[in-house]
């Protein structure tokens, strides 16, 4: 079912969806009238409309019901991504957003190829989010920050708790999520995620030293982009959430 992010002061018996949610329901999608559509109020709530009709430049819709998401998992998972080249942040933006991260942090590091200036990318950004989140019916589109440096990424991770990933160390990414994560206890948690060139040895040093846990994602090297959805596939799973 197609979903839409509105504004709850817009939701109400009948809704009138225009500009380019109109025009990717009626053009794109193809909809016709009798099918249904989500709207979510990015409170974690959906709504169930029905298409009534259209226009050249609207789709009208009537109130079905509501309840509240099943979309969103209960461990609020932030994470730290060091930019990389070409489309590959917008790549770790989207199948982190698909997979259940709350918040997205880009970073600039050491070996990052990338970087971008700040106040350049953040609306692309957030636009990647909000489509991903219309595609994996999440029920808000999670925040992705305008870039940092990594020294601001470190506090901030620092001040929620959590970890950097790191190919070199022995600590098993499992065993810390099973005893920080294992008890119910922790709702929220971190996690800094590098670039192509991955991390230097004194920034690994600088993270431990900010009180931020080193772990290893196994014995494989895994390509950048392909972290968020790995990491975020384990941690649900280790806390039983999928």
């Amino acid at each position: 079912m197609p979903k839409f992010f509105l504004n709850r002061d817009a939701l109400g018996p009948e809704v009138i969806l225009s500009g380019e949610d109109a025009r990717h329901l009626s053009r794109s999608l193809r909809a016709r009238v009798g099918e249904l559509v989500t709207l979510a109020d990015g409170e974690k709530n959906d709504y169930t409309y029905r298409i009534t009709g259209f226009t050249k430049e609207t789709v009208e819709l009537e109130y079905v019901e509501s309840h509240p998401s099943e979309a969103e998992p209960k461990l609020q998972v932030t994470l730290f991504i060091g930019c990389a080249k070409g489309d590959k942040t917008e790549v770790m933006i989207q199948k982190a957003v698909e997979c259940g991260a709350v918040r997205i942090v880009p970073f600039v590091s050491q070996n990052c190829i990338a970087r971008p200036e700040r106040g350049r990318k953040a609306d692309r950004w957030n636009k990647v989010s909000l489509e991903a989140a219309k595609q994996s019916g999440r029920a808000m589109p999670p925040q992705v920050d305008d870039v940092v440096s990594y020294k601001e990424a470190v506090a901030m991770a620092a001040a929620i708790g959590g970890a950097i990933l790191y190919e070199h160390e022995e600590i098993a990414f499992g065993t810390y999520v099973k005893e920080t994560l294992g008890d119910g206890k922790k709702q929220e948690i971190a996690f800094l995620i590098g670039s192509e060139g991955g991390f230097t040895p004194k920034e690994v040093e600088e993270a431990k030293a900010a009180g931020l846990a080193s772990l290893s994602l196994g014995k494989r090297i895994l390509r950048c982009e392909t972290v968020p959805a790995f990491l975020m596939g384990a941690v649900l799973a280790l806390t039983e959430e999928i």
